[in-house]
Parts: C-alpha cells; sequence; structure tokens
C-alpha cells in the first residue's frame, strides 16, 4: 500500500516517523486530535544520529591523537637507580689517540674494563669509540659519581696543546604521538656526543649529570604502561688547576653523576569506558 503526499496518511502508514519527531513529541496521555508530523523534526533527528555516529567513529579511529599530556619533575633516591642500565662511548681527537692514556673507574674506585665500539656504540673491533655496553648503574654514598675517566699522557710535554675528549650517550627520541613505543633509540641520530677540552698546561676536571626518564601511559585501549629511560644532561660543569707537580702528564678527571631529579612524563588517553558510556547516552 502506497502513502499519500499529505502528511497525515504518512503518519497512517508510517506510525514509527511520530517517534522520531522531535517537534512533536508523543503525550502519555490519550487525546482526540490526531498527531502530527514535522518534517524538519524528522530530519534533526535522523542528522543527530548521523553526527553521532561519526564522531564515534572518529574518535575510535584518531585515538592515538587524542589523549592529554603532561610534564614535571621530582626528586628522585639514590637507591632507585640500582640496576639501571646504561651505554657509554669516549675517545680522544685521532692525533692523540695513541698518546692518551683512559682510566675508567665505578664508584667504588674500581676499575672498569672497555671495549671498542662504532659509532652507533655497538661493538666493534675497528670502532672509533671506547665502550661499556649495558653497564649496571652503581651508587656510592662516599663518592658522588657512578664513573670516572682518568685521562693522561703517556709521555710528558712541556709545550701547550689542546686535547679533544669526546662522550656519546644514545639519547632517547620522544614521540607522544606513538601508543605503544613513545621513546625509541632506532634513529642514526640518536647517539649524541658531548666534547670538551684539555690542556697539557693545566689539569681540568669535568662533570656531567645523568638524568632518568619516567614515562607512563594511562587509558585508551591498551594497558597503562611505564617506560624508564636515561640520557645526559647538557649542563657541564668544570674546574681548572695550573698549579700541580703532575701538570705536563696528568690532564685531569671526566665524573659522570646521577642527577637528583626524574623528568616524568604523563599521557592519558580517552578511556574506553568513557566511549561506552558515550555510546550508551544516545
Amino acid at each position: 500500500m502506497l502513502c499519500k503526499s499529505t502528511k497525515d496518511s504518512c503518519i497512517e502508514c508510517c506510525p514509527l516517523i511520530t517517534k522520531v519527531d522531535i517537534f512533536h513529541p508523543q503525550l502519555d496521555y490519550k487525546t482526540k486530535r490526531k498527531s502530527t508530523c514535522s518534517c524538519w523534526g524528522v530530519i534533526l533527528f535522523f542528522s543527530f544520529i548521523s553526527i553521532s555516529i561519526y564522531f564515534i567513529i572518529h574518535e575510535c579511529i584518531c585515538i592515538d591523537q587524542n589523549y592529554s599530556f603532561s610534564f614535571s619533575q621530582e626528586f628522585i633516591k639514590r637507591k632507585e637507580w640500582r640496576e639501571k642500565k646504561i651505554t657509554i662511548g669516549f675517545n680522544t681527537s685521532v692525533e692523540w689517540k695513541n698518546e692518551v692514556n683512559i682510566e675508567l673507574y665505578d664508584s667504588q674506585n674500581e676499575a672498569i674494563n672497555y671495549t671498542q665500539c662504532d659509532d652507533n656504540l655497538e661493538e666493534s673491533k675497528n670502532g672509533t669509540f671506547f665502550c661499556i655496553i649495558n653497564y649496571s648503574i652503581t651508587t656510592n654514598n662516599e663518592n658522588d659519581y657512578i664513573l670516572k675517566f682518568k685521562l693522561s699522557l703517556k709521555n710528558s710535554v712541556e709545550t701547550n696543546n689542546t686535547i679533544h675528549f669526546s662522550v656519546a650517550m644514545k639519547e632517547p627520541l620522544i614521540n607522544h604521538d606513538k601508543l605503544k613505543n613513545p621513546i625509541t633509540f632506532d634513529n642514526d641520530f640518536s647517539v649524541n656526543k658531548f666534547r670538551c677540552f684539555y690542556s697539557t698546561d693545566e689539569i681540568t676536571d669535568y662533570g656531567k649529570y645523568i638524568k632518568l626518564i619516567k614515562y607512563t601511559t594511562k587509558g585508551g585501549f591498551i594497558d597503562d604502561t611505564q617506560i624508564n629511560a636515561t640520557y645526559l644532561d647538557d649542563y657541564l660543569d668544570s674546574r681548572k688547576t695550573r698549579s700541580d707537580e703532575r701538570i705536563g702528564q696528568l690532564l685531569g678527571f671526566y665524573r659522570i653523576m646521577v642527577s637528583k631529579k626524574i623528568d616524568v612524563y604523563q599521557r592519558e588517553y580517552i578511556s574506553k569506558k568513557i566511549s561506552l558510556k558515550i555510546f550508551l547516552a544516545l
């Protein structure tokens, strides 16, 4: 049976129209008046449903970019550094490679053996760096450093020369838009090199801090996660001595210390429960 073109006949043919007409809600009590139908009411109702479905689908597709983010710093206890692993490379300028002796000590002043590695800080017999790979950090209340480099010349010199010394470490690359792996190290530019200078007519001490990153992710369609990473701070402290009988052979020291503060990143996505509530509310 085909409906006539009039509104009343359409209502008689398809009573469901009156249910979705938001301009003319149905009354709970009986009346002698016939129900009327508004085309705009029906159109607005279906438009609202369509737009709501679109936004729900859009939120599901763009869940990786829909998050809130905060950054802060907190004080960290020294014991929290235990068993954290780092990989550090170091070298001198090429012309002094065979003239400078480098000794490496831990926080207990015990000597540490090191190996050769390439520019990506991976072990290699023909590498350009010396390295300690996956070294477990140990702290000591007597010393403020976790690693100490002692640089000295194999043969004493009386002339003034400048010697370059570099420390390299893989820096974490942070991409907040990546849902599962916001911190990565797989990049050709992830190795950061810090250069300093030693002079043969003075003894120089350098100090640099290593910092810890704690990156937490909550909400979304994955379980809560926490990722830890380390990096060398840009700050470099230095002290120079010009009156010492060892000048001409001892170049100085390079200490790596642990920072008293930790970088805290917190990322929170719209949770599944919120999305479900939005859907049920419709």
